[in-house]
Order: structure tokens, then C-alpha cells, then sequence
């Protein structure tokens, strides 16, 4: 997390933080490399069914509709385009030290938006510095922070009296096989992101 003099602030991975208030387009991916049968036929961009959970589980904070912060940090999120041009040196510094680049910080000065449209860190390490600068930084007191709340239905809470099946669910993962297959691994789950190939040489074509 960030620093900007609220060393008593509670800490939130702010990158995660506005994924379901309806502002945050994209999510932070990770890639993967799978082995896979070379008939595998699950379409690419689609969600692997075994990584979704059956089960109900938590639902969104209506406070902040899942966002996870206070309602002046997400109009400064929402609005990054109209003030982040003009970010301040302290500003670029201290998103500089938390990992974002020089290159990153030129593109929002020169409103290189389609630059960020794959990576959302810039905008809420940004968003985050000018919050807490400003001093409206803040979780949201309902969820704490956490997003989600119990579910409140009578009938999840029957089903899971003994055990909680959402928390104990497992993902499954595809069979193994011959082939080879990129996937991207989100939040949400992971997804194939090309077809099967015979080799990781034609993977990497």
C-alpha cells in the first residue's frame, strides 16, 4: 500500500477495491501456461466452469455497492481523467515508488488513456495517493473495507448451518494433456486466452 502521511489508515488492495462499483472496466491479470488435452474445446474468453462456485455466498455491501471505499475515493476514481493530467511531483513520486513507472506517469500527462486500458493499477494507485493526500481517503463502514457481507437470505443461512459449502468449495481445474494453452487468471476465475497448440514452440508464435 501506499503512504501519504495516514500511516493509521487502514490498508485495502485498492486495485481490487472498485472491481464491482461499475467504474473499474479492467482487472490486474495474471498469465498462465496450461497443459491441456489437444481436443480441448472450451471457448476462448469464456470463464472455466470449474472455477465458478456454486454455491450462494457473501453479496455486495449496499453501502458502497461492493466497492469497498468511501463514496468521495470513488468519485475521485471516476473522475481520474479530469485531474490526473495534472498530477503533482509528490503525487508521481510516491506512485513511482509503489511500483508504477516513469512511462506510466508520461502517458496520464499526455492523456494516453488507451495506455491503461489493460492495466488499471495506474489509476487506482493514483486515485489512491490523491485520496489520502486530500484527506477523503476511507474504507466504507458498513463492510469495512471487505466488499462483500453475510448473505442475509433465511435459506443460504439454513443450508450452510453445519457447513459453509461456498467456503468449502474447491476449484477444478481442467484435465491434463499433450497440448499447450495461454489462460488468463482474474479474480473472477481463468479463462483460456488462445487455442490448444501442439508445442509450447507453437504457443509461442
Amino acid at each position: 500500500m501506499i503512504s501519504a502521511g495516514t500511516s493509521n489508515t487502514p490498508k485495502v488492495d485498492f486495485a481490487k477495491v472498485l472491481i464491482n462499483s461499475g467504474v473499474m472496466l479492467n482487472m490486474s491479470s495474471q498469465w498462465s501456461v496450461k497443459r491441456v488435452p489437444l481436443d480441448f474445446d472450451w471457448p476462448v474468453g469464456y470463464v472455466w466452469h470449474g472455477y465458478i462456485n456454486p454455491w450462494p455466498g457473501p453479496i455486495d455491501c449496499e453501502k458502497c455497492k461492493g466497492a469497498g471505499c468511501n463514496d468521495e475515493t470513488q468519485k475521485l476514481y471516476r473522475n481520474f481523467r479530469r485531474w490526473a493530467p495534472r498530477i503533482t511531483e509528490e503525487e508521481a513520486n510516491l506512485a513511482i515508488k509503489a511500483g508504477l513507472s516513469s512511462k506510466d506517469i508520461e502517458h496520464i500527462r499526455n492523456r494516453s488513456w488507451e495506455s491503461l486500458l489493460d492495466d488499471p493499477l495506474p489509476r487506482s494507485y493514483l486515485t489512491e495517493i490523491r485520496a489520502k493526500i486530500t484527506g477523503v481517503w476511507g474504507l466504507c463502514h458498513a463492510c469495512n473495507g471487505k466488499q462483500k457481507v453475510p448473505n442475509p437470505n433465511p435459506a443460504v443461512q439454513l443450508l450452510y448451518a453445519d457447513v459453509n459449502l461456498f467456503e468449502e468449495w474447491k476449484p477444478i481445474e481442467p484435465l491434463k494433456g499433450e497440448g499447450w494453452q495461454l489462460w488468463q487468471l482474474r479474480e473472477e476465475g481463468g479463462f483460456p486466452a488462445s487455442e490448444v497448440h501442439k508445442s509450447d514452440t507453437d504457443l509461442a508464435k
